[in-house]
């Protein structure tokens, strides 16, 4: 306690040195917490699922494409199922969340949607919170989500919600359980609500639907061609993922045989659950903790030459203490004891800096981050804080305390100078610590700028279209109103019509996406030209209407887009991107040729230019787009450009909508740009803390390095003297300081 109580007052003497020593340290310890918290959520924290650590999802990949990830057919789980030994428990779902209208014509709301097996929640190990979870009985045909009721009408007649949903739309009505409402326009009943912390491996979603992929399997073409499925298993007991990973490949071997067609070119692979919904997130979580780690460092080794130069003014006081009877241990635990109490008030100052720099990146940091990340301070980050802080007090703390244990006090109470004497040692120490922390600010601004240089080849090599100027905008048309294609294609027809008259508005389109989030990739073939012995290629796919690419600014290369004279009493068109033309047909010549998209055979008539579909790829996918009124499916983005602020558009958008139909909402209205950006938001975060943490360093070495040159200054404060009056110059010193320093 005297220790604690002498340290007190001597930081209480110094409040200046103490003020910047504290923020010195908030700074570090408040950068470090923040990643940690970040990374503790992320990689460490247990998943909201029973014995987490034996799920795993499975997934299919090609062979001339590894590293890429894809859903699977039915009919490859199905095969799946009743192969394997490894697994207790499997089940299916919609790879992705889906739209549907929830509401009457008064206030209706978009809310995303998923389709799962009846044992998804089993499999998972989660329970309902109120209520209960699917069953068997519970089911429709899968055929419906598929294909957005054309194949199947839509016949759930129960559902699952979310918490988050049931806070939102029901007010955590505890009554809710067992209430009907209307989801696109059909009554369907509430049977449980699911626990807070729950997280859907396919993203957050607000309402849960079960289907039966039995008619998707005896379907010709779906069962086996429509890869639209994400697939996830509970290991048995004692069953590693080795194990489970040597089985599925075996698996796939037989089904390469079984079926060339389909599954030709296709491996399986599993991956544990947490590794598949992190993503590409580990690296920069990782690289990121080490940037803050760096940071903390450069605080450590700024504080300890701070604290060097503080000892050498103390040297005379632990002289007499010495004389007194104080050993070099007492002294020692004297300055550790001082180094502790400023590490402590840095470390509370860090928890604040921490809590608020979690709070200001929310909006940064959770779209790049798994949809389980919790951006928040929980007892485990603040106890390992705590830790973090003693430990960089004691680092910071050591080397000072050192030197006062090999000082001489006879020596000390000799010298008559008031200034203190560095030692040779001393001084390579600080320089050290000095020439340290500039090498380490270095490191961190290059990658900090190699991040940037990334970003910005990214960000400014040409995506294929015009983003500036556009606002997007999706509806989603329920079923049971619009229940053929004729139906909805007359209402966006209408609906285009209606858009164009607003006052502004250049062009106008839809599509079944738009430009950086086409997630329809369609195998096709060539007509008269079959793929020798392997499965047909992929292609992204997009139905849009005749102004898709006039709206966009996307080039036509050779022949045309889509007129007038292509609608559905017509043979069926499709539009080529050039990687397509290129890849396929020689010397991409291909205006003209027949190609087979799903059942549909289609004439090529035109060739545009290339889009980049995920804006952190260089090249460009190939890449097919139908008309909207051939194949006009329940969910449709618009596209409107207009001079000025797109965003001014979205009353007059909600208006018109109204006007045709009051039960329709506007969904997701926002910029092109934006949605470009929200692409890039993974890629922007490392760079955005990188640069931070490199600016942090650079600001904490240079108040480091001005510390060391004050004190040289002031150590030889006599010498100075002497040297001007035998005659030198301020300029000759200055510089004689400034080469040392350098040294």
């Amino acid at each position: 306690m005297n220790d604690l109580r002498y340290a007190s007052r001597q930081l209480r003497k110094n409040p200046g040195f103490t003020a910047v020593a504290v923020l010195t340290l908030a700074l570090g310890i408040g950068a470090n917490a923040a990643v940690f918290g970040v990374v503790k959520s992320v990689l460490l924290d247990a998943l909201p699922y029973a014995d987490a650590d034996r799920l795993v999802r499975l997934y299919g990949s090609y062979r001339d494409r590894p590293q890429e990830r894809g859903p699977l057919s039915a009919g490859t789980i199905k095969d799946i199922t009743d192969r394997q030994r490894s697994f207790e428990k499997l089940s299916a779902f919609q790879d992705f969340a889906s739209e549907a209208v929830y509401g009457g014509n008064d206030r209706p709301q978009t809310v995303k949607t998923a389709w799962v097996e009846p044992g998804f929640f089993q499999t998972l190990g989660v329970s309902a919170a109120r209520g209960r979870t699917f069953s068997q009985d519970d089911t429709t045909s899968g055929l419906a989500p598929l294909s957005g009721g054309q194949l199947s009408p839509d016949t759930a007649r129960v559902l699952v919600v979310s918490h988050a949903a049931w806070q939102r739309l029901f007010a955590g009505d505890p009554n809710a359980v067992g209430r009907d409402v209307p989801i696109n326009g059909i009554l369907r009943k509430i049977i449980g609500v699911l626990p807070r912390d729950f997280v859907a491996p396919m993203g957050q979603a607000d309402i849960y639907f079960a289907f039966d992929l039995g008619p998707v399997r005896a379907h010709a073409i779906a069962g086996r061609r429509s890869s639209w499925l994400g697939f996830i298993a509970r290991l048995k007991p004692g069953v590693t993922h080795e194990t489970a990973q040597r089985e599925l490949a075996a698996i796939g071997a037989e089904l390469a045989r079984q079926y060339p067609e389909s599954n030709g070119n296709l491996e399986l692979a599993t991956m544990p659950l947490r590794d598949a919904m992190l993503g590409d997130t580990r690296t920069p979580l990782l690289v990121l903790m080490a940037s803050a780690g760096l940071v903390l460092f450069i605080a450590c080794a700024n504080l300890a030459g701070a604290l060097l130069t503080q000892t050498l003014t103390r040297r005379k006081e632990f002289a007499v203490r010495a004389a007194l009877g104080a050993g070099s241990g007492r002294l020692i635990r004297q300055l550790l004891t001082e180094s502790a109490v400023l590490a402590l008030a840095g470390g509370v100052t860090g928890l604040l800096l921490a809590a608020l720099l979690l709070a200001f990146l929310r909006g940064l940091a959770l779209p790049a981050l798994p949809a389980y990340a919790d951006l928040s301070l929980d007892a485990g980050a603040v106890l390992v804080t705590a830790v973090l802080a003693l430990g960089t007090g004691f680092a910071f703390g050591l080397a000072p305390a050192l030197s006062i244990g090999r000082a001489d006090p006879q020596a000390t109470l000799r010298d008559e100078s008031r200034s203190a004497t560095e030692s040779r040692h001393s001084r390579r120490l600080r320089g050290a610590l000095a020439s340290g922390q500039m090498a380490l600010c270095i490191s961190l601004l290059a990658g900090a700028g190699l991040l940037a240089r990334s970003l910005w080849t990214m960000t400014s090599a040409p995506l294929g279209f015009e983003a500036n100027g556009v606002l997007t905008a999706f509806i989603q048309l329920p079923p049971r109103d619009y229940p053929t294609p004729e139906a909805r294609a007359r209402f966006y027809q209408q609906f285009l019509e209606r858009l164009r008259t607003l006052p502004g508005v250049e062009a106008v389109a839809n599509g079944t996406s738009i430009p950086t989030a086409v997630r329809s990739r369609m195998p096709f073939t060539i007509d008269g030209a079959p793929w020798p012995g392997t499965e047909a290629p992929l292609v992204l796919f997009a139905s849009v209407s005749d102004d898709y690419f006039r709206t966009l600014g996307i080039p036509i290369r050779k022949g045309r887009t889509f007129d007038a004279q292509d609608h559905a009493g017509t043979p069926a068109v499709v539009v080529i991107s050039e990687s397509m033309a290129r890849r396929y047909w020689p010397g991409g010549e291909a205006l003209g040729a027949r190609i087979r998209i799903g059942p549909t055979l289609m004439e090529v008539v035109g060739i545009v230019g290339d889009v980049r579909n995920d804006p952190a790829r260089r090249d460009a996918e190939p890449m097919a787009y139908s008309l909207t009124r051939q194949n006009p499916w329940p969910i449709a983005s618009f596209l409107l450009r207009a001079p000025g602020e797109p965003m001014a558009l979205v009353r007059s958008v909600e208006r018109e909508l109204s006007a045709m139909d009051a039960g329709l909402p506007v969904d997701l209205p926002m910029t092109l740009n934006e949605v470009v950006g929200e692409k890039l938001a993974s890629r922007r975060l490392p760079v955005f803390l990188m640069g931070a943490f490199g600016a942090v360093a650079l600001l904490l070495a240079s108040v480091g390095v001005y510390a060391m040159f004050a004190s040289m200054a002031a150590e030889r404060e006599r010498e100075f003297g002497v040297r001007l009056a035998l005659g030198s110059r301020p300029r000759a010193i200055a510089g004689l300081v400034l080469r040392q320093g350098a040294l």
